[in-house]
Formats: C-alpha cells, sequence, structure tokens
C-alpha cells in the first residue's frame, strides 16, 4: 500500500464517524408520571397543613397560658382543639394515600419518576415520624 493512497475505515470507524458526526438524537418525550405529581402536591398539601395546624393552636392556647389563668380549659377550647386534631388526622390520611400514589408513580414504566420519588421521600419520613412520635406518646402515657 503506497502512503499517497486514502485508507478507507473499516465498518466499525464509519459507523464511529457517523454517529459522532451526525446531529444528536432528539430527547424522548417523556411525560411525567401523574400519580407521582398527585403525591408530590398532597405531600406540598399535608405540610402546610400540618404548619398551618400547629399555628393555629399555638394561637388558640396562648391566651390560656398565662400563671393567672390556671383552670381548666372551656368547653368550647376543648371542642376547637379537637377539631384542629381531626384536621391534623385528615392530613395523615392524606400522606398515607400520598404514599400509596408514589409507588404507583415509581412502578410506571415510560415516565418521568422525580415527583414520584420526591413524593414517596416526603410523604414516607413524614408518615414515618408522626407513626414513631405516635408510638412513643403512647409507650411514655403507659409507665
Amino acid at each position: 500500500m503506497d502512503s499517497n493512497e486514502i485508507q478507507q475505515p473499516t465498518a466499525e470507524e464509519s459507523s464511529y464517524i457517523n454517529s459522532m458526526t451526525s446531529e444528536p438524537a432528539s430527547p424522548m418525550n417523556i411525560k411525567h408520571s401523574g400519580p407521582g405529581i398527585a403525591s408530590f402536591v398532597l405531600s406540598m398539601l399535608s405540610l402546610l397543613g400540618y404548619i398551618a395546624s400547629v399555628a393555629l393552636i399555638g394561637a388558640i392556647i396562648a391566651p390560656h397560658l398565662s400563671p393567672e389563668s390556671l383552670s381548666s380549659p372551656s368547653e368550647e377550647l376543648i371542642q376547637i382543639i379537637g377539631s384542629v386534631g381531626l384536621l391534623v388526622i385528615l392530613f395523615i390520611i392524606l400522606n398515607i394515600i400520598g404514599v400509596i400514589l408514589s409507588i404507583i408513580g415509581v412502578v410506571l414504566k415510560n415516565r418521568k419518576k422525580i415527583f414520584a420519588i420526591l413524593g414517596l421521600i416526603i410523604n414516607g419520613v413524614i408518615v414515618l415520624c408522626l407513626t414513631s412520635f405516635f408510638i412513643y406518646a403512647v409507650v411514655n402515657a403507659t409507665t
């Protein structure tokens, strides 16, 4: 072979060269997971609900925490605190639904999973923390 001859690339080399010079492939149009988005939204709503519930209970109880008012709380105050407690139970149920939706979102194929994973982490941490707090409170109340 003369040094003046142009050497033809092999089949492997030509496919590599073509892949380097061709335009990049367009990214696949993968949609976000619907249950994952719903799970993430539920986690954010429940977080805001927990914050609002704590603020509401603090605002309701704060006037009754002075040293002068050591009497028992009124019936109306107990009912208001009980209704806020029911609201917290509703948020716990929302978190459990969010965990279920996020598991469904993670399992779906050909979908983006970022919102499902975020929803699973946030809802899971909230459910785990509240469950452990409940168990801690029950154990300490019985001893």
